[in-house]
């Protein structure tokens, strides 16, 4: 009897055991299987070959077309209130010419010294005129100065036309009063072309820089020293000239500090 308690002992004791590691084996197969969704869930293959990539939106940047560029005109004035220039034909005389001799009314050697003196001020204060009938401020000058050469340099060689630069800023010919608006309005001293006036701006007497002669019926100035002139392009094809003109009958004003 003793003999078959034990026998039963040990068999369920037996039995015990293989459950117990039949369990075991169950949990660690569920262990495996939640490992492998856990690779799933994260990407990886199951077969170990690493995460799979996924495509990611974008942003792309929209294409930006060009600029679109407006010229804005000026109202036109009323051509009545245009002066016409009586040296209209030394405007159109032709271009690549020099000058046989004085031109009638010619100011003497002294008189042009005289009135260098009076405009260049300091030395090295003087602009130069290349042979292709352009202006070199010097390197001295205000910037506002700089600005108005390189103005003038953009008209210098385009031809004399009555009324031109007063319809629109940017014109193919202009006469004197709308060239000298030109250079104005490029270097910020105007806002639209003017045909008159130029007798009663800023301050009476020649400038340091710039000094601008008017009558009722012509405008020209001398800027750091040459003189920026439409009669000046019967001289050498260019409104730029080192050679100077009476000033009889004008009015010369400057703007202050220049």
């Amino acid at each position: 009897m003793a003999a078959t308690g034990v026998a039963v002992a040990c068999a369920v004791a037996v039995v015990a055991l293989l459950v117990a590691l039949g369990g075991g084996g169950g949990a660690g197969r569920a262990a495996g299987g939640a490992a492998a969704s856990a690779r799933a869930a994260a990407g990886g293959g199951q077969d170990g070959s690493g995460p799979h990539l996924r495509a990611h939106p974008q942003a792309v940047e929209p294409a930006v077309g060009a600029p679109v560029v407006q010229q804005i005109d000026v109202a036109p004035e009323d051509p009545g209130s245009v002066p016409h220039d009586p040296e209209e034909a030394l405007a159109r005389a032709p271009k690549g010419t020099a000058a046989a001799g004085p031109s009638p009314g010619a100011p003497s050697d002294a008189e042009v010294r005289a009135e260098l003196r009076a405009i260049q001020g300091a030395p090295g204060g003087r602009a130069r005129v290349l042979p292709d009938g352009t202006a070199v401020a010097p390197a001295n000058a205000p910037d506002v100065v700089k600005s108005i050469v390189a103005a003038g340099n953009a008209i210098a060689r385009l031809p004399y036309v009555w009324g031109g630069g007063h319809a629109r800023v940017f014109d193919t010919g202009y006469d004197c009063s709308g060239s000298v608006s030109f250079t104005f309005i490029q270097a910020g001293l105007l806002q639209s072309p003017i045909a008159s006036g130029w007798s009663t701006m800023g301050q009476p007497g020649t400038g340091r820089w710039i000094s601008v002669y008017s009558n009722s019926v012509h405008v020209w100035m001398i800027v750091a020293g040459l003189r920026f002139d439409t009669s000046a392009l019967h001289i050498a094809g260019s409104r730029w000239t080192d050679q100077m003109r009476s000033t009889a009958g004008f009015t010369v004003r400057h703007l202050p500090g220049l």
